[in-house]
């Protein structure tokens, strides 16, 4: 009853949130939850203020239910500047992943999300701080009969580029220009027009050589990967 009533505020089918909430084993398919059954299971990323605020007013409604708020990635493009080959995206860890971490200074959560490319790969561990942890007693029926001591959670790191925003707004735009000019023109070695179906731009600082700009194409937008990337958009 409790789930029906949830999967109603959230605009969801029952089925769904009841698949979500049910524990993983041999015999039940996915989707199911194969994290700790400690831990709080995630139903949606993508509740309104609204629907949050009902289920928080709504607590006696909603037992062993909460809205908390989270944080999400989300890249600006200031200028208009796209920059996605340089900053990277963020994806759910993998099984491999969690139990390769789990002896390491930042152990992965089933919650998780992991750099893939650029930047976000590079400097994950330093951006992604430490999660924090709460411990439970539990009996030897599994039931929970206390809090033990807690670890906090430590933040992440900030990584400042060297990128201009400007300069990097120009250079994809010149580099798209110039591939769709390329196209036009006739390769007298193969006899066809130029393919110019790649490109890349890095825009170096002579003095220190940092880089003032790295444009790459094909490109893609680094937001469709936030909260997960549809398999149209993957495609």
């Amino acid at each position: 009853a409790v789930l029906s009533r949830l999967a109603e505020v959230l605009d969801m089918e029952t089925k769904d949130v009841t698949d979500k909430v049910r524990l993983c084993d041999s015999k039940t398919p996915q989707p199911c939850w194969n994290g700790s059954p400690y831990q709080p299971i995630p139903i949606t990323d993508e509740a309104t203020t609204q629907q949050a605020l009902q289920i928080r007013e709504r607590a006696e409604d909603f037992p062993g239910i909460s809205a908390e708020p989270t944080a999400v990635r989300r890249y600006a493009a200031p200028g208009d500047a796209n920059t996605a080959q340089v900053l990277g995206y963020l994806s759910p860890v993998t099984d491999e992943e969690i139990k390769k971490a789990e002896d390491s200074e930042s152990p992965l959560l089933r919650a998780d999300q992991i750099g893939r490319s650029g930047l976000e790969r590079t400097y994950d561990s330093q951006l992604r701080g430490k999660a924090g942890v709460t411990r439970y007693e539990v009996d030897n029926l599994g039931r929970v009969i206390g809090k033990a001591k807690s670890d906090r959670a430590v933040p992440g790191a900030n990584v400042v580029t060297s990128i201009d925003a400007r300069v990097q707004a120009i250079a994809e735009k010149e580099l798209d220009a110039a591939m769709k000019a390329a196209r036009k023109e006739h390769d007298r070695n193969t006899n066809q027009n130029y393919k110019a179906d790649a490109g890349a731009v890095v825009v170096m600082e002579s003095k220190t050589g940092r880089i003032v700009s790295m444009a790459s194409n094909p490109t893609y937008d680094p937001n469709a990967w936030v909260g997960g990337i549809s398999g149209k958009d993957y495609q």
